[in-house]
């Protein structure tokens, strides 16, 4: 079952002309797609592709993270999810499609749920101020971070002191929460070591797993349990696209193929190396943002650094395009946009004629929406850059699911096609490593 279609034939050039593939370039980049498919397939049915794998494990998590999620939210206000790492911006994609930092967007349910925030730097006036806060008895933290780093570690000693100073020590066991992973040989993790010397509760980060494709580990589900959405209809939504993809029986190659060739395509044979990816829903704008993250994985090709830009809607499209200058070949947009048929509200047409446009008389939301949609893709087809176009009939959380599959696979393949391979990210390490040098160097220049 596809819970969205991909519409690539503003990548052609029989639609947009020359700065579009043509037939013959199409056929051999498919060729090669279909070549990289064969050497993913059994990754994924092994299990060896970690964040693909889906089995008993997979059921147990999700269970785990709801009871953790209920153990945690009884009588509680606020949940705080804190993390310096990649793994925070997986937590508020997620969280932003349960309508996290949405003005207005809270159904019934989460309604009843404690309150969301993020906190993923060690900005010391933000922290202070939400450290500071007379009802840290009734606030839940979670820390998340795989390796432990240095700015996690400090944002978790920060809360610790407010939470005791408030007189509220003896609630950390049962207030707190850490996501990392287990004891690794050789490294550190002061989440860990915290986690145990204070009776912290611990939700496993696995090992084989980055930070940047951890959407379906607790790093992402935790949040989505806070924001009231359906674990397991996530996990479904993403092994729809497993399915998909290791369906040799089918004779339609898997979405994602495509869009891998695509990508590689134009950068290889139109020098296309700028993404503009554009959210036309503000549940969308954080999934922009962390697809952008994913396919960062293109790296430097032909001596052209990639971009990668997540836009935060229509307007701002118009920013990065003229930026961009779009009308060349140097840029590909992906548009997401949502076809629910939700109307929302109608416009009243006196108030209309007032305003000067007629033309939203008596009309809904999503009469504009759909009108938006038109507009950009015409506008786009105009001036020539190559087009996608993702439409999603109901974003829910099966969507969510197939969604983050969907991205997260689709960086493999383009890896892959490329001749790279997506590594653990060691940035992280070296970033703590000079963190600590820096601290040292203060700490010298002081005397201590």
């Amino acid at each position: 079952m596809s819970f969205f279609t991909q519409d690539m034939s503003g990548c052609l050039a029989e639609v947009i002309g020359s700065n579009g593939l043509s037939v013959h370039e199409l056929t051999i980049m498919d060729k090669e797609a279909a070549a990289a498919l064969s050497r993913l397939r059994p990754a994924v049915r092994s299990g060896t592709l970690p964040f693909a794998r889906f089995d008993e494990a997979t059921e147990a998590l999700a269970t785990t993270v709801e009871e953790t999620y209920e153990r945690l939210a009884a009588d509680a206000r606020t949940f705080m999810f804190f993390g310096c790492g990649a793994a925070g911006n997986v937590a508020q994609t997620i969280a932003q499609f349960g309508g996290w930092s949405i003005p207005g967007v809270m159904s019934g349910t989460q309604r009843r749920r404690p309150v969301t925030r993020f906190y993923n730097s060690a900005d010391p006036v933000t922290l202070a101020g939400a450290l500071s806060r007379s009802d840290l008895d009734k606030t839940r933290f979670v820390f998340v971070s795989k390796d432990g780093d240095v700015s996690t570690v400090a944002q978790l000693l920060a809360a610790l002191e407010a939470v005791r100073q408030s007189g509220h020590g003896d609630n950390i066991a049962s207030s707190f929460h850490v996501v990392t992973e287990s004891a690794q040989s050789g490294k550190t993790n002061g989440l860990l070591e915290l986690s145990k010397h204070l009776g912290i509760p611990r939700l496993p980060f696995p090992a084989d797993i980055d930070e940047r494709v951890a959407a379906l580990t607790a790093a992402g589900l935790l949040p989505a349990v806070a924001r009231g959405l359906d674990v397991r209809k996530i996990l479904d939504g993403a092994k729809s696209v497993i399915d998909d993809l290791t369906d040799e029986t089918s004779t339609d190659a898997p979405a994602l193929v495509r869009s891998a060739a695509m990508a590689v395509g134009l950068g290889r044979y139109r020098d296309c190396h700028r993404e503009v990816i554009v959210p036309l829903d503000d549940r969308l704008t954080e999934l922009a943002g962390y697809w952008g993250q994913l396919l960062h994985v293109r790296g430097v090709d032909v001596g052209t650094a990639d971009s990668i830009i997540a836009s935060r809607g229509v307007q701002d499209l118009a920013v990065h395009l003229e930026a961009a200058n779009v009308g060349s070949t140097s840029s590909y947009v992906t548009v997401l946009q949502s076809t629910a048929e939700e109307a929302g509200p109608r416009l009243e047409p006196e108030l209309a004629a007032i305003a000067g446009v007629d033309s939203l008389a008596d009309r809904t939301l999503r009469d504009l929406n759909r009108a938006q949609q038109q507009a950009l893709k015409t506008m786009l087809v105009g001036l020539g850059p190559p087009l996608r176009t993702i439409s999603i009939p109901e974003l829910n959380e099966s969507a969510l699911g197939a969604l983050l599959m969907h991205m997260m696979l689709e960086a493999v393949l383009v890896a892959d096609l490329m001749g790279r391979k997506i590594r653990q990210a060691a940035a992280t390490e070296r970033l703590d490593t000079e963190i600590l040098a820096a601290l040292q160097a203060v700490n010298d220049t002081h005397g201590c």
